[in-house]
C-alpha cells in the first residue's frame, strides 16, 4: 500500500503562513519571518509538481518536523519583533547616493582584482591539468568540479582568500552603484564604478560551483531593496514594490544559475528541461529530507559533525585532534534523479535532535529579525545594511541546505567583515560629497 504524500499539505502550510506574516509585517517581504516560509513553500511547490515524475516521498513525520522548525523560527522572530520593534515609529533615514569615490582608489581595486584573478585562474588551470584535462581552458570546470564534489581535491586556502577579497570589493562598489541609481544620482561618469562588480564574475565562476553567484545575487537584491525602502521611509507602496523586485531578482538568479550550469556541463536538453533542473535543485531536498530521516545514518560520535564544519576545521588548524568532516553528504536516489542536499533543518535534526533543531531555529529567527529591524529602525550609516545583506543568504537557502554555520561560523566571515569595514572607510566614508 502506497503511503500518503504530504507535499501539497506542506506547500499549503507554508503558503498560508507566508501570506499571514506578510500581512502582519505590512507587506515587508524582507522580514526574515516572511522569507523563511516563503522559500520553503517555493521548494515544496517545485517538489510537488514533479512528485509523480520522480516518485518523491514526503510523509507525515517530515511534515511535522519541518513545520515545527519553521514555527520555531517564527516564534523567535516574533519574540524579537514584538518585544523590541513593534512600537517603533520612526525608520532609518541615512543619506544615500552622495558618494564620489576616487578614480585612483577604484583603479587600484581593479588592478588588485585582475592580479588575483590571474593567480586563481593559473591555479585552477594547473589543477585541471593534473586531473587529466586535455581540452584546454573551456574544459577546466568540467574536469575540476566533479573532483571537488567527490572531495578528492580541494581548492587552496589562498584561492579562498582571493575570493573573499574580490567579493568584498565588489560588494562595496555594488552599494555605490545601487545607492546612486536608487537616489537618481547615477550619471554617465559614474559607470566606471561597475568595473569592480564585473571583475568579480570570474571569481564566482572559478569557485566551480553556483553558491557564490547565488549569494551575490541575494546580496544585490537585499541591499537594493533596503536602500529603496529607506529612501521611501518604508512606505506601504515601497514594501509592495519590493515584492516585484523579489520576483525580478528570482528570475535573474535562476537565469545566472542555469548559465553557470553551462560551464560545468549541467545543461538543459530534451531529457532534462529547464523546469526539471529548477525542480531538482530547488525542490528535491524536501523528499531527500524525508528519505534521510528514515534511512541515512551517519552518526560518527562527534557533536555537530554535519553542521559545525567550520569550527572543527579551525580546531584542527590550531592543533586539536578533530574528526574528518565532510561538506558533501551521501546521495539518495529516487526514480530517475538523485541528490545529496536535505535542507538545513536535516543537519540540525541529525546533529542535535528535535529539541536542538527547534532551539537553533528559534535563535536564527531572533538573530535575523533583530539585525534586520535594527537596520530598519535604528541605523544611521549604510555599513549595517551592507554587512547584513552579505549574510542574509542562509534565509533564502535553508530549504536547500545549511549555509549559516557552514559559511558564517568560521574565519572567512571574520575576514569578510574586516575587509568590508576597511573598504567602507576607504572607499565610501572618504568619498562623501555635500
Amino acid at each position: 500500500m502506497q503511503e500518503p504524500n504530504f507535499l501539497f499539505l506542506f506547500f499549503l502550510t507554508m503558503l498560508f503562513l507566508s501570506i499571514g506574516l506578510l500581512i502582519f509585517y505590512k507587506f515587508d517581504v524582507l522580514e526574515p519571518g516572511v522569507i523563511m516560509p516563503a522559500t520553503m513553500g517555493f521548494s515544496a511547490f517545485m517538489a510537488y509538481l514533479n512528485m509523480g515524475r520522480w516518485s518523491l516521498p514526503f510523509g507525515f513525520d517530515s511534515w511535522v518536523i519541518l513545520t515545527l522548525a519553521i514555527v520555531m523560527f517564527q516564534i523567535g522572530s516574533l519574540y524579537c519583533y514584538i518585544g523590541g520593534f513593534i512600537k517603533s515609529k520612526s525608520v532609518s533615514s541615512f543619506v544615500i547616493g552622495k558618494h564620489n569615490p576616487s578614480i585612483i582608489v577604484t583603479g587600484c581595486c581593479c588592478i588588485i582584482m585582475v592580479c588575483m584573478a590571474i593567480l586563481s585562474f593559473h591555479e585552477l588551470y594547473e589543477l585541471s591539468i593534473r586531473l587529466g584535462n586535455t581540452e584546454g581552458v573551456a574544459n577546466i570546470l568540467k574536469v575540476v568540479r566533479p573532483a571537488v564534489e567527490k572531495q578528492s581535491v580541494f581548492l587552496s586556502r589562498w584561492m579562498n582568500y582571493r575570493q573573499v577579497i574580490a567579493q568584498s570589493i565588489a560588494s562595496i562598489y555594488a552599494y555605490l552603484l545601487l545607492s546612486k541609481f536608487i537616489s537618481s544620482r547615477l550619471k554617465f561618469k559614474d559607470l566606471f564604478l561597475i568595473l569592480p562588480v564585473i571583475l568579480y564574475v570570474p571569481f564566482m565562476i572559478m569557485t566551480t560551483g553556483r553558491m557564490a553567484m547565488m549569494t551575490f545575487g541575494i546580496y544585490l537584491f537585499m541591499l537594493g531593496s533596503i536602500l529603496y525602502k529607506i529612501k521611501n521611509k518604508y512606505s506601504l507602496a515601497s514594501n509592495q514594490r519590493s515584492i516585484l523586485f523579489l520576483a525580478i531578482a528570482g528570475v535573474a538568479v535562476i537565469g545566472a544559475f542555469l548559465l553557470m550550469g553551462y560551464f560545468t556541463g549541467k545543461i538543459a536538453n530534451e531529457n532534462r528541461t529547464v523546469s526539471m533542473i529548477i525542480a531538482h535543485y530547488a525542490g528535491v531536498s524536501l523528499p531527500a529530507f524525508d528519505e534521510a530521516i528514515h534511512s541515512i545514518h551517519t552518526d560518527d560520535g562527534f557533536i555537530g559533525s554535519s553542521t559545525l564544519l567550520g569550527l572543527y576545521r579551525i580546531l584542527g588548524r590550531i592543533g586539536f585532534s578533530t574528526p574528518h568532516v565532510d561538506l558533501f553528504l551521501p546521495f539518495v536516489k529516487f526514480d530517475g534523479i538523485d541528490t545529496n542536499v536535505y535542507t538545513a533543518e536535516w543537519r540540525y535534526y541529525k546533529d542535535f535532535g528535535i529539541i536542538g533543531m527547534s532551539s537553533i531555529m528559534w535563535i536564527l529567527g531572533a538573530f535575523y529579525t533583530f539585525f534586520y529591524n535594527k537596520i530598519k529602525y535604528c541605523s544611521t550609516s549604510p555599513f549595517m545594511a551592507i554587512f547584513y545583506s552579505s549574510i542574509a543568504f542562509p534565509l533564502f537557502l535553508s530549504s536547500i541546505d545549511e549555509r549559516f554555520f557552514i559559511d558564517l561560523f568560521g574565519t572567512s566571515i571574520l575576514y569578510q567583515f574586516l575587509l568590508l569595514y576597511l573598504l567602507y572607510k576607504i572607499v565610501i566614508c572618504k568619498s562623501v560629497t555635500k
